[in-house]
């Protein structure tokens, strides 16, 4: 039977810094458990509910870190970020049970108002993160 694992290690304000290595070591755990997996892809989120950064595994476990994000000027990103890594875990998740409608209701309590307007459309291979001292927006 398969899972998802979503990491989020939270710290005190203005200690967000302190919890990457123990989200690194989560992540790369988590990884190696999949290694057999097709998909393998790992999410992680380091936040004092102040700063937030993303962390991504990949298939090929290359680890992307994004720019840190302020809850009070990049609240919108934030959110937009942790509702994708959530409709990414809902999506990956195994159907080996019969089909009771609860993933295609849990789908559209994640889903924008329109069709068009999800706040990420990705294509496998399409995700990277930029480092901190690149302009800020991640690319999709």
């Amino acid at each position: 039977m398969g899972t998802n694992l979503i990491v989020l290690e939270a710290k005190r304000k203005h200690y967000a810094g302190t919890a990457v290595p123990q989200l690194i070591a989560y992540m790369v755990h988590r990884q190696r458990k999949l290694a057999g997996k097709m998909n393998a892809v790992v999410y992680g989120i380091a936040s004092d509910s102040s700063e937030f950064r993303f962390w991504r595994i990949d298939n090929d476990s290359e680890l992307r870190k994004s720019h840190i994000y302020d809850w009070e000027c990049h609240t919108a990103d934030i959110v937009s970020f942790i509702r994708f890594i959530i409709r990414a875990a809902i999506l990956e998740s195994p159907s080996t049970t019969p089909y009771s409608g609860k993933k295609k209701s849990t789908l559209a309590a994640y889903k924008s108002n329109t069709e068009d307007s999800f706040d990420f459309v990705t294509l496998p291979g399409d995700f990277s993160y930029e480092e901190v001292d690149d302009p800020p927006d991640m690319e999709y």
